[in-house]
């Protein structure tokens, strides 16, 4: 039996497609003044649908995995979070760069995925993850001919998330 997509997967997924095509993306410099909130709203806008729809299902399927592992909270503020991380560095790196970054969240959720799968010794939950990380990070060679460091901030936002959550799940024992 194939496991359905989780919802709030399925509604970030849908707001990736539904704003790529309705919304224009701006310069992350704009983030400077007083609209600071495009770095939420930028983690679901593309500049290329075909690239949308690759992350858009890159969260179905990751998303989904996630969510049904650490909770829908925990799946969005994931998303929220190393999204957020992601634009603030490219923010600091190149602020007249479009503001698009659904990139920088899915990679988190993707690295968060992979290591909760790897700690809990799933082997099959490893293929999308590695897969979609692989993928994102061969685009990046392609076409800037280095890995984009908003990507290995939002894959270290996403590993470090991963960590913390189990850690609240399984503390460590202290020693005397």
């Amino acid at each position: 039996m194939r496991a359905r997509p989780s919802a709030a997967a399925a509604l970030l997924a849908g707001a990736i497609v539904a704003v790529s095509l309705l919304v224009p993306y701006r310069t992350l410099a704009a983030t400077a003044g007083s609209e600071w909130w495009r770095l939420l709203t930028s983690q679901f806008v593309h500049v290329y649908l075909l690239h949308a729809l690759f992350n858009a299902l890159a969260v179905l399927v990751i998303g989904s995995q996630l969510e049904r592992r650490v909770g829908a909270a925990w799946f969005v503020a994931a998303w929220f979070v190393c999204g957020t991380i992601g634009q603030l560095v490219a923010v600091d790196l190149l602020p007249t760069i479009p503001a698009t970054g659904a990139s920088q969240a899915a990679l988190g959720v993707a690295a968060m995925t992979l290591v909760l799968a790897i700690r809990a010794r799933t082997p099959r939950l490893l293929i999308a993850p590695l897969l979609y990380i692989a993928v994102q990070l061969a685009l990046d060679l392609f076409f800037a001919q280095r890995i984009k460091l908003p990507h290995a901030a939002s894959l270290a936002a996403g590993a470090l998330a991963a960590c913390t959550h189990a850690l609240r799940r399984a503390p460590l024992a202290i020693r005397d």
